[in-house]
């Protein structure tokens, strides 16, 4: 991957710090998505939804991994509070 590879348009993902529900808004179109722990232990993969249910996590910090249709990559930083 190279630093091409990354998405340079827009995406909110809010709250942040957030609680129960994690919400994305962005113009791209999104195919997968993937949330790791501050170890890097992958805690979600599915495809993308626009509202994550994010109420069984611990609290920490959190990287939200987004992957395009073309494998470009969004990556987000996170707290969970």
């Amino acid at each position: 991957m190279s630093t091409n590879d990354f998405v340079k348009e827009p995406t909110n993902v809010y709250p942040n710090p957030f609680t129960t529900i994690l919400q994305i808004a962005s113009n791209i179109a999104f195919k997968t998505m993937a949330l790791y722990d501050v170890i890097g232990k992958q805690i979600i993969n599915q495809a993308f939804v626009k509202e994550l249910n994010t109420a069984n996590l611990a609290k920490g910090f959190y990287l939200l991994r987004l992957i395009t249709e073309d494998g470009d990559v969004v990556i987000e930083k996170l707290v969970k509070e």
